[in-house]
């Protein structure tokens, strides 16, 4: 645990749970996904070529990562298997 904050609080290490309110990190098959569309730049028919997956699921899984994003929730898609 690290409490070099002014305020006393604790700082999470790698293997503590995120916070109350802190987002939960992304998957592994999240973080490929992502970096697929905005690190390598493919399109979404690209990426369902590249996973073996439907270009469905992946607009799907797209649009819940970037709601995730922008709203702050910490839940994740429990359904990355479909």
């Amino acid at each position: 645990m690290i409490t070099d904050s002014p305020t006393g609080t604790r700082f999470n290490q790698a293997h503590d749970e995120p916070g109350p309110g802190a987002p939960h990190p992304l998957s592994g098959s999240d973080q490929q996904l992502l970096t697929l569309r905005f690190v390598q730049g493919l399109r979404p028919a690209e990426i369902a070529q590249a996973l073996g997956m439907s270009q469905a699921r992946v607009a799907q899984r797209l649009a819940a990562l970037t709601d995730r994003a922008q709203t702050g929730t910490g839940s994740s898609d429990a359904s990355h298997s479909a």
